[in-house]
């Protein structure tokens, strides 16, 4: 199952998915959108799409067909639906800003998963394969806080300004380790049950 998120952001404004504020699925255009299972169910498509033609700025982006979502912007929905937002999936703000680091550095390791495959212990055997996956999402891991690290002295090398500055190093740990998992479960890749060691 996709672990999609609820914030997107599209124009430079906070957008918060369809499928994360319906209480009920509904076919549109021949396409079927149900409610995710984190969804606020704050009110019906139908409900929700009368709102948006009366309320200024509430639709960001209209969904059109399957894998385009509509968006409705964060800022301009009722301030009821913003704290039932963020007490269900947390600040956007900061949701996007972890999101952006991930999309932006993240890539997984084949060569750490290469090596913890063929890697012996001094018995002999081979390493379990729930450790590889650890091992390896941790230098996955590991390998987007350094070129985040490396993007951002080369941007201070030059007096630019980065314009989405990733945090320090030893903010940047803790605090995405907590993030990864969801986000590479949500990738195409041998790695969908990887657990991350805290």
């Amino acid at each position: 199952m996709e672990n999609k998120q609820p914030y997107v952001t599209h124009d430079g404004k906070i957008g918060v998915r369809v499928t994360f504020l319906i209480s009920t699925a509904v076919e549109i255009r021949g396409v079927s959108v149900v409610p995710d299972y984190r969804s606020i169910k704050e009110c019906t498509y139908d409900a929700l799409k009368k709102r948006a033609t009366r309320t200024p700025g509430l639709r960001l982006r209209e969904g059109k067909g399957a894998g385009n979502e509509a968006l409705f912007s964060f800022e301009n929905m009722p301030v009821e639906w913003q704290r039932k937002c963020i007490d269900s999936f947390g600040d956007p703000q900061r949701i996007i800003k972890e999101t952006a680091f991930l999309e932006t550095f993240y890539q997984i390791d084949y060569k750490a998963s290469d090596f913890y495959s063929t890697y012996k212990l001094p018995s002999g055997k081979s390493l379990d394969k729930s450790l590889i996956q650890i091992y390896t999402t941790n230098a996955s891991l590991l390998n987007a806080v350094q070129l985040a690290m490396t993007k951002r002295r080369s941007f201070r090398k030059v007096d630019k300004p980065l314009q989405n500055d990733p945090p320090k190093p030893s903010e940047t740990v803790p605090l995405y380790q907590r993030k990864v998992i969801p986000f590479c479960q949500s990738k195409v890749s041998p790695f969908r049950q990887a657990k991350v060691i805290p």
